[in-house]
């Protein structure tokens, strides 16, 4: 009878009998990137102010224009924009919040 012919033992496969999987994803869980309350701050700030400049560019160019395509489209943008810099306030007041509560 021939004999089964094996391949290569791969990474993969090595990895499979020996655990690995397990091992790295621990790892990677331990070595995530954790931020400083206070660049998180900074960067809400920035987005809160890039979205609010977005939202008072939108409003500016709907008050402006005069084809009602442009209209429709300025309206929504500015809607967008209004909600999602609404957010970052909100994100904002509860950053300020969780570092008053931490001190």
């Amino acid at each position: 009878m021939a004999s089964k012919r094996r391949g290569k033992i791969t990474k993969k496969r090595l990895s499979r009998r020996i655990g690995y999987n397990k091992i790295s994803s621990t790892k990677l869980a331990s070595l995530k990137i954790r931020r400083e309350p206070s660049s998180k701050l900074n960067l809400v700030v920035k987005n809160l102010i890039l979205f609010f400049i977005l939202f008072v560019i939108s409003l500016v160019l709907y008050s402006v224009s005069v084809q009602e395509v442009y209209l429709n489209l300025f309206g929504l943008l500015s809607i967008l924009f209004g909600f999602v810099s609404f957010a970052f306030v909100v994100v904002l007041f509860i950053l300020i919040i969780l570092k008053i509560a931490r001190n």
